[in-house]
């Protein structure tokens, strides 16, 4: 690169930096008249086209970045982003592989591999990605501040997240996991620690407000909060994962038949799987989402959840269920545990095509057997919407619901119910009370199916 096109480049990112855009998009254009393969200006370029809306040419820079012959990995992560966006899973995947070659420690490199791998179907990989993924963000040893994984910064202020719900459920977690031998006793310090930060956090504020701890709190903690402390084995068991009395054939013909109504599955799971999956959700330490409202947390395939049981699940229930899951593909595996007392999740609606919704706690901990599970609308997203529409504008979706004809489906909780939807039916949590105590939460395993492939996708 030549000292003239340094210099362009160097003052079309101060201008970039300083949110004058035109001037920044004029610069990198400059840069790419002299010299039109520049991979950093066609990275920076798909910044400056993505700000505006413009994804076709955002991915159109990304794409002529990673011709380059050592593109910036960031440019890759962010052109295998576009491509899962895009169901192309193949080219996803490959970006993600050459950015991981650059810098082998990047996170969001080997996560997105992961990704993409699941989404293909290739589920032993998969797993052994996320795995990878969850030590490079998550994993901590006694006097090591940072994780080993190189972070971006948004998702290293992600992990500072917090609220009471969380920090008094890790607390609980502790405890527990050193009364069962599971961790030693010195676990009591960090458990200690987040009890005394949860008491410091606003009370008028409401258990689930949102808060960031800094360093000093962070260092209160040994470091150890949002780090992943203890993850058991949950292999899948010699034998059947999926109950061999129930008649999933007749579900998935009715799953077909009866669209969009939900299909109950009673006794889905074999009792072996159900009670390791029950000891892997008491034990884990993965539950490191906080969410704002519902008091509850989340769990997903790439971050610690993702495990050869689940793995086996996933592909049982794609044998047992044929009709139903013709064609597609695990789009995400996720888990959420509803503190007792909270409401669970609001109106959303998922991006996929069939939602199956597992319950795990026992039924003596469900104290309204009649409440508890899940209320669905026969009401699809609208097109157009996208995930901020369908999963955070809650009062479009009253306003929606609320003019609409249709009346909800209400599905009581059961133990080891599985509950086959339409992923883009709106639906929340039912109320519901369940006992109090740790190990005794609300527990739900969602398998999220959509296709492999789409016919006519647009990259904006």
């Amino acid at each position: 690169m030549s000292g003239a096109v340094e210099d362009l480049l160097r003052a079309a990112v101060a201008a970039h930096r300083a949110g004058r855009w035109a001037e920044a998009e004029q610069g990198y254009a400059r840069v790419l008249v002299a010299e039109p393969g520049h991979a950093w200006a066609h990275y920076f370029a798909s910044l400056i086209a993505d700000e505006r809306g413009e994804g076709a040419l955002a991915l159109d820079h990304l794409r002529r970045s990673a011709e380059a012959t050592a593109p910036p990995a960031a440019a890759l992560v962010a052109l295998g982003n576009k491509e899962m966006a895009r169901h192309g899973f193949e080219a996803a995947l490959a970006a993600y592989v050459r950015a991981e070659v650059q810098r082998p420690r990047m996170v969001a490199a080997v996560t997105g591999r992961a990704l993409a791998l699941k989404r293909l179907g290739r589920l032993d990989e998969a797993l052994a990605a996320s795995r990878r993924a969850l030590e490079l963000r998550r994993s901590w040893r006694p006097g090591v501040v940072q994780p080993p994984g190189e972070l971006d910064p948004a998702d290293a202020q992600e992990m500072r997240r917090t609220n009471r719900v969380k920090l008094a459920h890790d607390a609980a977690q502790l405890k527990y996991l050193c009364g069962q031998g599971r961790l030693g006793l010195d676990y009591l310090d960090i458990a200690a620690a987040y009890e005394r930060l949860a008491d410091e956090l606003p009370r008028h504020r409401g258990d689930t407000a949102i808060a960031e701890l800094g360093e000093p709190a962070l260092a209160a903690t040994s470091f150890a909060y949002n780090r992943l402390l203890h993850l058991p084995a949950c292999a899948a068991a010699p034998g059947a994962v999926l109950s061999q009395g129930t008649d999933f054939a007749r579900a998935d013909a009715a799953f077909v038949e009866a669209h969009p109504q939900p299909v109950v599955i009673d006794d889905a799971l074999h009792p072996h799987a159900l009670a390791a999956l029950q000891r892997f959700c008491r034990e884990a330490t993965i539950w490191f989402e906080v969410k704002d409202h519902g008091g509850h947390l989340g769990a997903y395939f790439e971050e610690g959840l993702g495990c050869e049981l689940l793995v086996e699940i996933t592909r049982a229930l794609s044998r047992a269920l044929p009709r139903s899951l013709d064609g597609l593909s695990l789009a995400q595996l996720w888990a959420y545990k509803h503190m007792q007392g909270g409401s669970g999740t609001d109106y959303h609606a998922d991006i996929g095509r069939v939602s199956a919704n597992l319950w795990i706690t026992p039924d003596e901990d469900c104290l309204e057997p009649d409440g508890g599970g899940l209320e669905i609308w026969p009401v699809e997203m609208p097109p157009g919407w996208d995930f901020h529409k369908a999963n955070v504008d809650r009062d479009s979706i009253r306003t929606m619901l609320a003019g609409s004809t249709a009346r909800p489906v209400h599905i009581p909780y059961r133990c080891n119910r599985l509950v086959l939807f339409d992923a883009n039916l709106f639906h929340r949590t039912g109320q519901g009370r369940f006992a109090p105590g740790y190990g005794r939460q609300r527990i739900n395993i969602t398998f999220l199916f959509d296709a492999m492939h789409r016919e006519s996708v647009s990259p904006s």
